[in-house]
């Protein structure tokens, strides 16, 4: 039986008040409604579009430079009451949803959220939604800073076009997540399994000492496990947590009008320290590639693309199938022009500049299936 803490509840938006259940943490569960959330610039740039899976919401870890403490509702209820949300109809809806589609893009686990926080050592959404993508040959891209799973491990086998990171914090500002060691050990079984296995640096945050020697602590430690390649981006702070990031450094940073008035650091400070970091991944042989910032990824960056092999679309003739890649489909849509999964608004438009959702995917895939027909 679930141990739920009587003394204690919690409104979200203003709604009935919810039980906190108090194992392995404390978290309320609810049910997810509506489409799955689809892929915009504010998250990452990648090359093609995601469906976002987030099967919980809030973090335990109380990383100190976590910017969902700007973001209100659910994620201010896990980032300032450290009450996580666990969305407990997620794995059923994700295959009803699923169930929809003739075309769909690879998934992503989880951007916001980590997939492998204590939580799911109690729920497990987080291998029930590999499973899902199993049985349905649809690649999975995970975000974690904890350790993969076994289980998960075993699974990525059957889809080798799926892509792991593992995100690190040079200045070891994390909260309860797994150590260097641990998190290392997973990318180094993924590289085996022949999955792309990409160790992300993550935030660089310049100011604070210790930075560079974090760099080469961990760019050592990936090269002894042949991690090839290296991703990185820099701190974006919201307004919200001005004083206690960007005041004390304050020259280091500038307000981005593009972005709600964040603060970003200034070019000259991304050049110095990227400026270092490639020299530090030149010296062990690994590849780099910088996110957010394609004018110096395209001077120190190691890739066309910002990602090595690039995951394509999938596609199926009817809804009792598997999934398989579109023939030809090189997996970034920003380069693309023939649009060999029939969606030509993905290699024309300006997709990134909107959310794409399940609603976009399930008229696409009704318009394909409409042709093939005819």
């Amino acid at each position: 039986m679930a141990i739920v803490q009587e003394f204690k509840q919690t409104r979200v938006n203003g709604g009935d008040a919810q039980p906190v259940h108090s194992e392995p943490c404390l978290h309320i569960k609810r049910e997810y409604r509506g489409p799955l959330k689809g892929w915009s610039t504010f998250y990452q740039p990648v090359p093609a579009p995601r469906l976002i899976l987030t099967p919980y919401v809030g973090c335990v870890s109380r990383c100190e430079f976590c910017f969902l403490r700007a973001f209100p509702g659910l994620h201010r209820l896990g980032t300032e009451e450290m009450i996580v949300t666990v969305y407990s109809n997620y794995v059923e809806h994700f295959k009803n949803s699923l169930d929809q589609l003739r075309i769909a893009p690879p998934v992503i686990i989880s951007p916001f959220t980590d997939p492998f926080q204590p939580v799911n050592d109690r729920y497990g959404l987080s291998e029930k939604l590999v499973q899902v993508a199993v049985l349905n040959n649809l690649p999975v891209e995970i975000i974690t800073r904890h350790a993969l799973p076994d289980e998960v491990l075993a699974m990525l086998e059957y889809l080798p076009d799926s892509r792991i990171q593992v995100s690190v914090d040079p200045l070891q500002r994390e909260g309860e997540t797994a150590s260097l060691e641990r998190r290392l050990d997973s990318l180094e079984k993924v590289r085996r399994l022949g999955i792309s296995a990409i160790l992300r640096l993550d935030p660089l945050t310049p100011g604070i000492p210790g930075l560079n020697a974090g760099m080469e602590r961990i760019i050592a430690a990936a090269a002894d496990r042949n991690i090839g390649h290296i991703v990185t981006r820099f701190i974006q702070v919201p307004p919200v947590l001005h004083e206690s990031y960007v005041r004390p450094y304050q020259d280091f940073y500038q307000v981005d009008p593009d972005h709600k008035n964040w603060w970003i650091v200034v070019e000259q400070v991304r050049r110095q320290i990227i400026t270092r970091l490639k020299k530090l991944t030149d010296s062990y042989s690994l590849t780099l590639g910088l996110l957010e910032d394609p004018r110096l990824h395209s001077e120190f960056g190691s890739f066309e693309t910002i990602f090595p092999r690039p995951i394509p679309i999938s596609q199926r003739s009817s809804s009792g199938e598997i999934f398989s890649p579109v023939t030809g489909c090189p997996g970034d849509c920003l380069l693309c022009e023939t649009a060999p999964c029939g969606i030509d608004e993905l290699a024309e438009q300006p997709w990134r500049q909107r959310r794409l959702s399940l609603v976009d995917w399930k008229r696409w895939s009704s318009n394909r299936l409409q042709g093939e027909l005819l």
